[in-house]
C-alpha cells in the first residue's frame, strides 16, 4: 500500500482520480477498465522462470499470513519472528493484524487505545515489521484495514463512505380504500440515525398478499404508480383503485448498515466502508495518508516489493442478507442499464428470495441488472482505486474478489481480471477429504487472470477444519489439488504472533484455536517438516509460473458468484477449460489468432444453457456469432433462453435472431446435455493436449518457449494408474518436487505430436512432467532410443546412463525399445518382505514451559510397541500416557534382510498409515524428504546393508492434543513393510554406466 516518501497522498495530489475511476459504464466500460491491469513487471518481477527448480528463489516460495497484534509487537519480538519465518523456507509474509477472535480467543496485553490501527505504536510496529522483512530478504504484503471486510474509524454509519443498504416499509390497502399516515419504514440498525427516501410506489398485489404468507407477495409491475412526489413532511396519502383486489404501498429507503468490524480492534469503532462508492475507497486512502503513514513507513512500503491485500468481502450480516446500496446508485443504474429503477425497487435482492416479487419474470430480470450494476461499481469504485493507490507505492493488489457469507452480486471473473494477484480460499470445512469447494471457481479466477496476461494466482491455504486428523498430510493433498486448478502462490493461514502478552494460556497466541487446519511457527512440532513442505511448494511454484496457461475450452459464465459447470466429463478426459464473462468476451484480448481464442489458446467455446449464471446479453451473443462466422467452433448445450440478461425486453427479439443465425453456422454444434460434450468435441476433431480415458485426474498445462509442463493430480479416493498422452516436442522428464531432482522418463511411446506415458498416483498425490528438447532444469539427453514397453514393475533413469529395471519378484523380463530391439533381463533373486516384529517409540513431549509462550521439550520413557495381528501399531490414543501428548517422536525397529539379492540390498518401504508428518532414517542416515501424500514406495536405495538394519521413522504431530486435548489419533500406525526389489541395468547405449 501507500505513497511515495515525502510526497502528498494520492487523494490530495490527484483528487479527481478516485472519483473518475468509478465512471465506467456497463460491460464495455468494465472491459476497458480491465485493460489498465498491472504490467507484467509489476506483478511478476522478479519472474520465476529464471529460478532454480532444485533451489527456488525467494519470490517463488510460499508465504505466511502473519496474525499479529499491531502496536503490541516489540522490536525484539518482530526481529525474532521474522527470522523464524525466514528459517521456515518461506519467501515472505502478509502483515495482518488479528488481535483475538470473538468467542474463541482474547489478547490480554492488547489495548486498542495504545496498540490499535491509527495509533503511534501501531505505525512504529508496522514500520519495524516491514524493515525486518526486507532485512531478511522477505516479501511483505499487508491487509488494507484490520479485520474484514474493510472498515475505517472516524466515520459515522450515516455518512458517505460507510456501507449502505436499501430497506423497505410497506402497507397493504384493499381496493377502494385509502391509507393516510407516515411513510412506512423499517427499523434502523443499531447506531444508524438517518435514512433517505428513494421512492414510494404502489402496486396491485396478485397473490401471497395476506399476512403470514410463506412466499413473497406477487406484484404486477405494470400497475406501478410512483407516489414519491406526494410525500409531504414524512406523510403520504394513497387511495387504492376501486374494485376487488389488494394493493401495497412500498417505501424504499437508503440507510447505513451500521456494521462494525469487530475484528479490527481499533481505538474507536471501525464501520464497514461502502464497497460500491468511490467515497469508501477514498476513506481508506485518506485514513492511511493522514492518520497512519509517515515518511519512514512510506519508504518501507516502497521497499517491500509486496502487495496490498483484502480478504473476501463479507458484506452480509451472518444469517441475514444485506441489500447493498450506495448514495448515487439510482443515477448509476440509469446510466448503465438505460432505465429508471424506481418503479421496480420493491423486487431488489441479492438472492432469489426478495421481500416482494414481480410476476412474468420481471423481478428476476430486474435483479440481474441490480447485481450487474453492483458488480461494476465494486470493480470500478473499490478495486481499481485501491489498486492504483497500491501502484503509487510500487506495490500490487492481491485480493479475494468474492464473498463467502451469503448471496453476492459480484461477478468473480470481472473482479479477478481487475486484481493484480487474485486469490481464492482453499476452504474445505465438512467436505470430502480430497475435494475443494467449487473447483470451477478456481478455473474461473485463473483463466480471467491469464487472459489479462498475468501469471500468479494465490490461495489462502489451510482454513479447513481438522475433521480428518491428518493436518499436514491433508494440507499437502489440498495444495496438490488447487495447484492442479492453476494456483501457484500459497499463503498459509496462518502464523500467530507470539509477542509476550498475546495469550493467557499455553502454547501462546492462536487466534482460531484448533478451528483451522493448523497454526504455523516454531511452537508447532511439525516446524522442521514444514521447511520440507515449503521447499516442495516452492519448486512447484517455480515451474508453474513459467510460460503461459493453456486451455482447450472456453465456457460462458455471465452471472455473479462462482462459475459452475457441474460435469466431470471434460476434466476426466484431459481437457482443460476456463470461463469468460461478458466483459472478458468484450475485452481486446478476446481475439482469434490462428484458430485459437485469447492467449490461452482456446480451441472451442461452450455455451451451457443448462447453467451459465444468467442469459447472455445481446452484445456477447453478437460477438459469439462473429466468432462462429469466422469458423471458430461453438458448442451449445441445451436450449438457449429466448431473452437477454436483465430487463431489456426490446432486445429479446434481436437476440432470437442472433441465435437463429448462430445455429445456422457450420461451426456450431448443438449438444443435448453435458454428458455429450466430450464426444462432440472429439467428433469435431478438437482434442486435448493431455488425454486419458475417463480417469479421475485433474490436468494443468503451461507452455514456455522451450517446454510443455503438465501437472497431473489424482482426485480419486483410491490410487489411480493411467496411460496419458501428452503433446509437445522433445523428451519427457519427471520433476520430483520433494527432492528437487529432474530425471528423464525412460519408458514412453512416441506419438505424432508428443508422447504416451504411464502415471501411477496415490489418492491426493500429483506429478509434474515436462516435455522439452532441453531447458534449464534437464540434464543433457544421452539416450538415442527409449523403451516403449516392459513387463517389469519399473524402468528408471537414475544417473543419465542406461536405465535400470526393477521388480519385486524374481524372473526374466522383456523390454522393447523404440528401435524395435528387445532386451531380456533377469532378476535371479529377490529377498522376502519383512515386517518389524517390535518397535521402540521415543516421544519428545512438547508441553507447557515456564511461560505461556515457552515450550518444554521433555523426553518420555521409551515405549515398546508390538504390531497387532493386522500388522498395525496403536495410535497415541491407544497408548497409555500419550492420549494428550503432542511433539516429535522416533519409532525404531531392526530388520534382518539377509545377505542380499539381485542388485544388492535394495528395497521399498511402505509406511502404511500415519498421523502427523513423516521422515525416515536407515542405519543412522536420513533419507531425502519423502512424499507426504504417498508413503507406499519410499526408496531405501543404497541405504540398506546385508544383515541387520536399523530403521527409524520420525513422526511429528500437531500441537492440538497437548494444547486443547482434542484426542486426535497421532503417530505411526502402519502396517510397515520392507519390500525388497531386484534391479538390473538395461543396456540401451545411453552411456554414463
Amino acid at each position: 500500500m501507500a505513497t511515495s516518501s515525502g510526497q502528498s497522498c494520492l487523494a490530495t495530489k490527484h483528487p479527481e482520480m478516485v472519483a473518475n475511476l468509478m465512471r465506467s459504464s456497463a460491460t464495455a466500460m468494465i472491459a476497458a477498465a480491465l485493460m489498465a491491469s498491472t504490467p507484467a513487471s509489476a506483478q511478476d518481477a522478479p519472474v520465476a522462470a529464471e529460478g532454480s527448480f532444485a533451489n527456488p528463489a525467494m519470490p517463488d516460495r510460499p508465504m505466511y499470513r502473519f496474525w499479529n497484534n499491531g502496536g503490541m509487537m516489540t522490536p525484539t519480538s518482530i526481529t525474532e519472528q521474522v527470522a523464524q519465518i525466514r528459517s521456515s523456507g518461506a519467501g515472505g509474509f502478509e502483515a495482518n493484524q488479528l488481535s483475538g477472535v470473538p468467542s474463541v480467543s482474547k489478547v490480554p496485553g492488547y489495548d486498542p487505545q495504545r496498540h490499535g490501527f491509527g495509533t503511534p505504536e501501531w505505525t512504529r510496529a508496522w514500520t519495524q515489521l516491514f524493515k525486518a522483512g526486507k532485512a531478511q530478504g522477505l516479501r511483505v504484503d499487508q491487509i488494507y484495514t484490520p479485520g474484514w471486510s474493510a472498515g475505517i474509524q472516524g466515520l459515522s454509519p450515516d455518512a458517505p463512505g460507510t456501507a449502505k443498504e436499501i430497506t423497505f416499509g410497506s402497507v397493504f390497502v384493499n381496493g377502494g380504500e385509502s391509507y393516510e399516515g407516515v411513510v412506512p419504514e423499517a427499523k434502523l440498525p443499531a447506531g444508524v440515525t438517518k435514512r433517505t427516501l428513494l421512492g414510494v410506489v404502489a402496486y396491485r398485489c396478485d397473490s401471497n398478499c395476506e399476512a403470514g404468507s410463506k412466499s413473497p407477495p406477487m406484484l404486477d409491475a405494470s400497475t406501478a404508480l410512483d407516489r414519491t412526489a406526494s410525500v409531504k413532511d414524512g406523510r403520504i396519502r394513497f387511495a387504492a383503485p376501486a374494485g376487488p383486489g389488494r394493493y401495497v404501498l412500498v417505501a424504499s429507503w437508503m440507510n447505513g448498515t451500521g456494521q462494525v468490524i469487530e475484528l479490527a480492534q481499533t481505538p474507536t469503532p471501525s464501520y464497514m466502508v461502502d464497497h460500491f462508492a468511490s467515497s469508501g475507497a477514498q476513506a481508506i486512502v485518506d485514513y492511511w495518508e493522514t492518520k497512519v503513514l509517515n515518511p519512514e513507513l512510506r519508504q518501507a512500503f516502497r521497499d517491500s516489493g509486496g502487495s496490498l491485500f483484502f480478504d473476501s468481502f463479507e458484506l452480509n450480516r451472518h444469517g441475514e442478507e444485506v441489500r447493498h446500496w450506495t448514495d448515487n446508485f439510482l443515477s448509476e443504474f440509469r446510466k448503465r442499464r438505460g432505465y429508471s429503477l424506481v418503479p421496480y425497487l420493491a423486487a431488489i435482492s441479492n438472492s432469489s428470495n426478495p421481500m416482494f416479487e414481480f410476476s412474468n419474470g420481471v423481478g428476476t430480470r430486474i435483479r440481474e441488472d441490480y447485481r450487474q450494476t453492483l458488480s461494476e461499481l465494486f470493480v470500478g469504485n473499490h478495486i481499481l482505486p485501491l489498486k492504483q493507490w497500491a501502484h503509487s507505492y510500487g506495490m500490487t493488489l492481491r485480493a479475494q474478489g468474492y464473498a463467502g457469507w451469503g448471496p453476492t452480486a459480484v461477478n468473480n471473473s470481472d473482479a479477478a481480471a481487475a486484481i493484480d494477484i487474485p486469490e481464492q480460499e482453499a476452504n474445505n470445512r465438512s467436505k470430502p477429504m480430497f475435494s475443494t469447494d467449487a473447483s470451477d471457481a478456481w478455473r474461473q479466477v485463473v483463466s480471467a487472470n491469464a487472459q489479462m496476461g498475468r501469471t500468479i494466482v494465490s490461495s489462502e491455504m489451510g482454513t479447513f477444519g481438522r475433521t480428518d486428523g491428518l493436518s499436514r498430510v491433508s494440507l499437502v493433498m489440498r495444495m496438490n489439488e488447487v495447484i492442479g486448478l492453476g494456483m501457484n502462490k500459497v499463503v498459509y493461514h496462518g502464523w500467530p504472533d507470539q509477542t509476550p502478552g498475546g495469550s493467557s494460556r499455553w502454547p501462546g497466541y492462536m487466534p482460531f484455536g484448533n478451528a483451522v487446519g493448523d497454526n504455523y511457527g516454531v511452537q508447532i512440532p511439525t516446524f522442521a517438516d514444514d521447511v520440507t513442505i515449503n521447499d516442495y511448494v516452492a519448486r512447484l511454484q517455480t515451474v508453474l509460473r513459467r510460460g503461459e496457461l493453456r486451455n482447450e475450452i472456453a465456457m460462458y459464465w455471465g452471472g455473479p458468484d462462482e462459475a459452475r459447470y457441474g460435469d466431470l466429463g471434460l476434466e476426466r478426459s484431459g481437457y482443460t477449460y476456463g470461463f469468460m464473462s461478458d466483459a472478458l468476451m468484450a475485452h481486446p484480448s478476446a481475439k482469434i489468432v490462428d484458430g485459437r481464442l485469447t492467449n490461452m489458446g482456446y480451441k472451442a467455446f461452450v455455451l451451457d444453457a443448462q447453467g451459465s449464471g444468467i442469459p447472455m446479453n445481446l452484445a456477447s451473443a453478437r460477438r459469439l456469432l462473429s466468432w462462429a462466422r469466422s469458423g471458430f467452433p461453438i458448442f451449445v448445450i441445451g436450449e438457449l433462453p429466448a431473452r437477454v440478461s436483465g430487463y431489456h425486453p426490446a432486445d429479446d427479439a434481436a437476440l432470437r435472431k442472433v441465435v437463429a443465425a448462430l445455429f445456422a453456422q457450420k461451426s456450431v454444434t448443438r449438444v443435448a446435455d453435458r454428458a455429450g460434450v466430450v464426444n462432440a468435441l472429439k467428433a469435431a476433431g478438437i482434442g486435448s493436449a493431455a488425454s486419458y480415458d475417463a480417469k479421475p485426474l485433474v490436468t494443468l498445462h503451461r507452455q514456455s518457449e522451450d517446454s510443455d509442463y503438465y501437472y497431473l493430480f489424482n482426485a480419486a479416493a483410491d490410487r489411480t494408474k493411467a496411460e496419458v498422452t501428452l503433446e509437445g516436442k522433445g523428451l519427457p522428464y519427471r520433476y520430483d518436487a520433494w527432492t528437487g531432482q529432474v530425471r528423464p522418463i525412460s519408458l514412453f511411446t512416441r506419438t505424432d505430436n508428443g508422447v504416451k506415458i504411464e502415471v501411477d498416483l496415490a489418492s491426493g498425490d500429483s506429478t509434474l512432467i515436462a516435455l522439452t528438447p532441453g531447458n534449464q532444469d534437464t540434464p543433457k539427453p544421452v539416450c538415442k532410443t527409449a523403451a516403449v514397453s516392459t513387463n517389469a514393475d519399473e524402468l528408471l533413469s537414475l544417473d543419465g546412463g542406461d536405465p535400470v529395471l526393477r521388480d519385486t519378484a524374481a524372473g526374466r523380463y522383456a523390454t522393447t525399445l523404440a528401435d524395435g530391439r528387445q532386451v531380456s533381463s533377469e532378476i535371479a533373486a529377490v529377498g522376502a518382505r519383512k515386517t518389524p516384529a517390535s518397535w521402540t517409540l521415543q516421544v519428545t513431549s512438547w508441553q507447557a514451559g515456564a511461560g505461556v509462550n515457552d515450550i518444554a521439550k521433555v523426553a518420555l520413557t521409551p515405549i515398546t510397541l508390538t504390531p497387532g495381528a493386522d500388522g498395525k501399531l496403536p495410535d497415541w490414543q491407544h497408548v497409555p500416557g500419550l492420549e494428550n501428548k503432542s511433539g516429535t517422536s522416533t519409532y525404531k525397529a531392526s530388520v534382518d534382510i539377509g545377505s542380499g539379492w539381485t542388485g544388492g540390498t535394495r528395497a521399498y518401504l511402505d509406511l502404511g498409515a500415519f498421523y502427523g508428518t513423516a521422515q525416515v532414517s536407515v542405519n543412522g542416515k536420513r533419507l531425502p524428504p519423502i512424499d507426504q501424500a504417498d508413503v507406499s514406495r519410499i526408496d531405501l536405495g543404497g541405504y540398506l546393508r546385508p544383515g541387520v538394519n536399523d530403521l527409524q521413522v520420525h513422526i511429528a504431530t500437531p500441537i492440538y492434543n497437548a494444547a486443547y486435548k482434542t484426542k486426535s489419533p497421532y503417530g505411526l500406525v502402519g502396517p510397515v513393510t520392507v519390500i525388497p526389489y531386484g534391479q538390473v541395468t538395461v543396456p540401451m547405449g545411453c552411456g554414463g554406466n
